[in-house]
């Protein structure tokens, strides 16, 4: 299975608490010398024993998805505000 990262897992337990499958949750950090070649295009091989993601979901919680979708509809309506007239 597949998991995001600590941003949008974040942000799905602020919006869809339901949706995301807590006990399926994996950290996966892989050392920047080996994950350097994917940043760069040169590989795009699966990561040995990655569970489809690179960080630290665990540290996700509902309150940093609620300010964060605060702080991006803010920034939405800021933009919307500017540029429609």
């Amino acid at each position: 299975s597949q998991s995001c990262l600590r941003t949008e897992t974040s942000v799905m337990l602020h919006l869809y608490p339901e949706k995301v499958r807590k006990a399926e949750i994996r950290d996966f950090d892989t050392p920047f010398e080996q994950f350097k070649p994917y940043l760069l295009h040169e590989k795009t091989s699966a990561i040995q024993g990655s569970p489809g993601n690179q960080g630290y979901p665990s540290y996700a919680s509902m309150a940093k998805g609620r300010r964060l979708v605060s702080l991006m509809n803010n920034h939405a309506l800021e933009w919307l505000l500017e540029n429609t007239h």
